[in-house]
């Protein structure tokens, strides 16, 4: 697969700035660029998995049309977008507003177990693919020192469900089942197994 990623033919285009996608690409060796997404984010209440295969599904069109209109009819593009929610009590968490409403989510998520769930479109000229990959993550029963703590360590502003598993998710995080890279933002390993084919 990497040698399938890394064949200078394709061109593979994340439609993403998250510094934690780029790190997972990397962590696999695939080879890409960047170019941010022009879609704006909705949240589809009640209804994560849809949020998500709406959003990812957006993101990767918005840099499909961009390259095809800037770089004309080339065959080799291939488009990753994706979108991470927090689905909790019939709920769907995006990015906290402020700290305030930080602080609110991750009380909301005390002691109790949520999906996260990511979609992920892949677009190229021959093919499209979407689809949602979840998490349950169960918190520790936290108080709001607990919180404040956790969030004098970690920037949550920019995170859904304010956290981040790869930072000190420890100190909130009780238990998980399923892919950790799909918390952290990208099933890198379902995306592999989905293009063994494409």
């Amino acid at each position: 697969m990497k040698n399938f990623y890394n064949d200078e033919k394709w061109d593979i285009i994340l439609a993403s700035a998250s510094p934690r996608r780029k790190a997972l690409l990397e962590e696999y060796g695939i080879k890409f660029r960047i170019i941010t997404a022009f879609a704006e984010e909705v949240i589809i209440p009640g209804n994560g998995g849809e949020t998500v295969l709406c959003n990812a599904r957006a993101k990767a069109e918005s840099v499909f049309a961009f390259l095809r209109e800037k770089e004309g009819e080339k065959d080799a593009y291939l488009v990753l977008g994706a979108d991470t929610v927090i689905e909790a009590d019939g709920k769907v968490l995006g990015k906290p507003q402020d700290i305030a409403d930080a602080e609110k989510m991750l009380l909301s998520l005390s002691g109790k177990t949520h999906k996260v769930i990511t979609g992920t479109a892949l677009i190229s000229p021959e093919k499209r693919k979407v689809f949602a990959v979840t998490t349950f993550v169960t918190f520790r029963s936290l108080t709001l020192d607990d919180v404040r703590s956790y969030m004098k360590k970690v920037s949550v502003l920019d995170k859904a469900g304010a956290y981040a598993a790869q930072e000190h998710g420890e100190m909130i995080i009780e238990k998980m089942d399923g892919s950790m890279e799909n918390v952290v933002g990208l099933p890198v390993a379902e995306i592999l197994e989905e293009l063994k084919n494409w």
